[in-house]
């Protein structure tokens, strides 16, 4: 099972995990095909999106995968699929008014977990560059 963090779009927040590719990049892929992370909403009062990049992608075969946000001990907030199989960005997942309530609170901290769904080949490699609270 594959989990993915949701995003809010409402206004942008000082919440962002940055990974920018370096040493602390998520990378998922067949034999690493979860991560989790830390979100902290701090000053986010009004989150309904959750924001995940995508930002880079090694995927000669073109194989069709997709991701999986979830709370870590928790449900599935939601998934998406990457197409073309190989093109970068943001996706954006809606959260729920309870998950939104949840994250709004002063010092909410979540612990999303992200999943790669049918990593059928050992030539996928996905790096995830920023999620964050909108």
């Amino acid at each position: 099972m594959i989990r993915w963090a949701i995003l809010t779009a409402a206004a942008i927040f000082a919440v962002a995990v940055a990974y920018a590719g370096g040493d602390d990049a998520i990378r998922l892929s067949l034999n690493s095909p979860n991560s989790q992370i830390l979100i902290t909403a701090g000053e986010a009062r009004s989150s309904s999106v959750i924001r995940v990049r995508v930002a880079a992608i090694e995927n000669p075969d073109l194989t069709p995968f997709g991701v999986v946000v979830s709370v870590l001990g928790g449900g599935e907030i939601g998934r998406f699929a990457v197409y073309p199989a190989d093109q970068t960005g943001d996706y954006a997942l809606s959260l729920t008014p309870t998950e939104a309530t949840a994250l709004s609170k002063p010092d909410a901290t979540v612990s999303l977990a992200l999943d790669l769904i049918h990593p059928a080949t050992d030539r996928l490699v996905v790096t995830i560059g920023s999620v964050r609270l909108d």
